[in-house]
């Protein structure tokens, strides 16, 4: 197994997303792409976007999933999507650089990622999490 990287897992009515990774912000990186694949997101290359999320600091858990949901919202309503992140800790927020491109289409909607059996794990090769998507 590499050390990142992410799988569809199979779930009865929903979308679900076992993502690993080294870090926390690799795990974050990890989710955002598997959940574009998910999605099935077609780009459109000549156009970058460049935004800025700023979360509130809180469990890695609320992060993640304020994270998805902020990206699922631009992906919506902005027709954006993003393949590169960089990350600055303040005190009490996360600021979240990111760079992508329009998207041209996609095949899914989702429509919220949730707290379903939500559980980041640390072990010895890193974070492991399995994410549910609710479409």
């Amino acid at each position: 197994m590499t050390d990142h990287g992410y799988e569809e897992v199979k779930h009865t009515a929903d979308l679900a997303l076992r993502v690993w990774a080294a870090d926390f912000h690799s795990l974050l990186i990890q989710s955002a792409k598997g959940m574009y694949a998910l999605i099935g997101v077609q780009q459109k290359k000549d156009l970058l976007v460049i935004q800025r999320l700023r979360l509130q600091k809180a469990s890695r858990e609320v992060i993640l999933v304020d994270f998805l949901n902020e990206l699922v919202f631009l992906l919506e309503e902005e027709q954006q999507f993003f393949d590169h992140f960089d990350f600055y800790e303040e005190e009490t927020t996360v600021t979240i650089e990111m760079k992508g491109y329009q998207a041209s289409s996609y095949q899914r909607q989702i429509k919220a990622v949730t707290f379903h059996n939500l559980e980041i794990i640390e072990g010895s090769q890193g974070l492991e999490t399995t994410i549910t998507f609710d479409i």
